[in-house]
């Protein structure tokens, strides 16, 4: 079962941390710091860790984006990612 679905707009890796910061957009849910996603890029699984989100500026009630801290779980083709859907479930 689904609990939220969102789109990724935008990704900046952080190297030195080995996380990743992703704009999304929510498309359906609530997305909780500690969710599984998965999603498909390139035909391959791909499937991440939010370990943190962020609020942009409580505009998410209006246009339901925000701003997650995710680390990827497996390798992840990052130059493809922008635009994928993802799935908490």
């Amino acid at each position: 079962m689904t609990t939220a679905m969102f789109r990724v707009i935008h990704i900046h890796r952080l190297p030195t941390l080995g996380l990743t910061i992703a704009a999304v957009d929510i498309l359906s849910g609530v997305v909780a710091p500690g969710a599984r996603a998965c999603g498909v890029v390139s035909g391959r699984p791909v499937e991440m860790l939010v370990r943190s989100v962020a609020l942009e500026g409580g505009r998410t009630q209006v246009d339901r984006t925000g701003t997650l801290q995710i680390e990827w779980i497996g390798v992840a083709p990052l130059d493809a990612v922008e635009g994928a859907f993802f799935e908490v479930r």
